[in-house]
């Protein structure tokens, strides 16, 4: 127990003295190329050692906990990702009380329905990279399938108990419900069907974090972080889409792959987001018979692939399409994109006025000048501290409609939302800039990166609301006003 105390003291002298060899090297390396001393400035240096350090302690101990676990317990070989466990869920079942990667019988889920992920490879062949794209559909169903018209259940998440919310006990309800919707769900009688419980393997990478952040550019790629992360929905079953025992009423050789005549919605995340930020909408549009695609572009924290000159959103996007309708074989009835942040340029500037859009915590305009017509729904808070109103306010056109929180529920069920929408959450408790993101995703930010935190706000690095959702810890409460809104427009004007 004192060796693994003194763990993190060890590594961040360890790093101390890397840093400082990296400083005397550059400067030799300078001297002999240059004739002069270009040295690393003392604040540059200071710098180097503080982010060291913190970065020291935030990775050494929970890797030693890792290690002494698997020293002390059977390893798990359901998965091939370290797995870290988030607080928000219990330690031993996800959110539908079955453990992380369980086998369960189809009969314990026929009565919900059912949404298969896949995680696809998207090759980029001019960049010579393989872009990870995550894909949530509803499995295809056959005659035996029975169709039920139910009002779907709020996404509820669990709550870690320590943490502080601003909404009463009696006051957790949803602010509002989801619409009313005929959808199908599988019926199975066979008691030997199996399924497997859906994962996210999430990583976190502090270089790339460092380097798009502040610019540093000497932070090892080894120090990241794997999560498995579990589906937040409650509304239906997130299943393993690459399973290989399919249900006996889906044995046909398309089965496991999307049917060709849905709609389709792109996930565009933000600077420094992931392609699971969106992923607790995405469950709830797969639910509703949408095609999702997220992929992970240049600007994600996970670092999938290296940086390539020349590669970009529009350049991903592009491919993706070409794949949706080469290797998936897809022919959708019509197109939506969803963006968070930076996401919303991406929205804008994706598909033709034909495209149903949506950008959340983003201004719904071209920085071009250019004007795209066609259904756009905008969601922005007061509290957002990176994007805030005061900065995008004059970028919201004159043509759209402002929504009133308090009677988003009545203009759901009319299916009455104007094609130029936007609700401005505007209460004391508003949502914070990540607020909107999935909260197993937010989760594993605080937990990881929690350490960072004061060194970055030392440093005057600009932390996204980060500190901020430390303390609000409101995915939950947001979600529950953002995903039935966006998800009732997207129905109204593509289904």
């Amino acid at each position: 127990t004192m060796r693994a105390k003194r763990i993190p003291k060890i590594v961040s002298e360890i790093l101390f003295f890397i840093v400082a060899l990296h400083n005397k090297l550059q400067s030799v390396s300078s001297l002999s190329q240059k004739g002069n001393t270009d040295r690393m400035t003392r604040p540059s240096f200071l710098k180097s050692i503080l982010v060291f350090s913190a970065i020291g302690s935030a990775t050494v101990p929970s890797a030693y906990a890792f290690a002494t676990s698997n020293n002390n317990s059977n390893s798990d070989n359901t998965s091939n990702t370290n797995i870290e466990k988030n607080d928000r869920f219990n330690q031993n079942s996800n959110t539908y009380g079955f453990a992380d990667g369980d086998v369960f019988s189809m009969n314990s889920v026929t009565s919900r329905p059912t949404v298969a992920y896949k995680s696809l490879s998207l090759n980029m062949p001019q960049f010579g990279v393989d872009v990870p794209v995550a894909l949530w559909f509803k499995p295809e169903e056959d005659s035996n399938t029975s169709t039920e018209t139910s009002s779907l259940s709020p996404m509820s998440r669990s709550i870690n108990a320590n943490q502080s919310t601003t909404r009463s006990d009696q006051d957790k309800k949803p602010i509002m419900d989801y619409p009313t919707i005929e959808r199908s769900t599988i019926s199975i009688s066979s008691d030997t069907v199996k399924l497997q419980t859906a994962t996210y393997s999430h990583r976190i990478s502090v270089k790339k974090i460092g380097s798009l952040l502040a610019g540093l550019s000497f932070i090892p790629e080894f120090f990241a972080k794997d999560f498995t992360l579990n589906p937040t929905s409650k509304s239906g079953s997130i299943v393993d889409g690459s399973f290989t025992t399919l249900p006996s009423t889906l044995t046909s050789s398309s089965s496991s792959k999307p049917r060709t005549n849905r709609p389709i919605v792109i996930l565009a995340h933000g600077f420094l987001g992931s392609r699971f930020d969106l992923s607790h909408l995405a469950e709830e549009l797969a639910l509703q018979d949408f095609i999702v695609l997220s992929p992970e572009y240049p600007e994600s924290l996970s670092s999938s692939y290296p940086s390539v000159d020349n590669l970009d959103r529009s350049s991903i996007n592009e491919q993706l399409l070409k794949f949706i309708d080469g290797e998936l074989k897809l022919t959708p009835s019509s197109y939506g994109i969803v963006g968070h942040s930076l996401g919303t340029g991406t929205v804008m500037t994706t598909g033709d006025n034909t495209w149903t859009r949506v950008c959340i915590a983003g201004p719904p305009i071209r920085r071009d000048g250019i004007s795209v017509t066609g259904n756009t729904l905008a969601i922005t808070s007061v509290n957002d501290g990176a994007v805030s109103l005061s900065r995008i306010g004059s970028m919201i056109p004159e043509s759209f409609v402002r929504l009133d929180e308090k009677s988003l529920d009545v203009r759901i069920q009319e299916r009455s939302l104007p094609s130029k929408s936007i609700l401005i959450i505007d209460r004391d408790d508003a949502p914070n800039h990540i607020s909107f993101l999935a909260g197993n995703v937010n989760d594993s930010m605080v937990d990881f990166l929690s350490p960072l935190l004061p060194v970055a706000q030392a440093l005057k690095i600009p932390v996204l609301d980060f500190d901020k959702y430390k303390e609000s810890r409101d995915s939950e409460a947001t979600a529950d006003v953002v995903i039935p809104l966006v998800v009732s427009f997207l129905k109204q004007y593509m289904v």
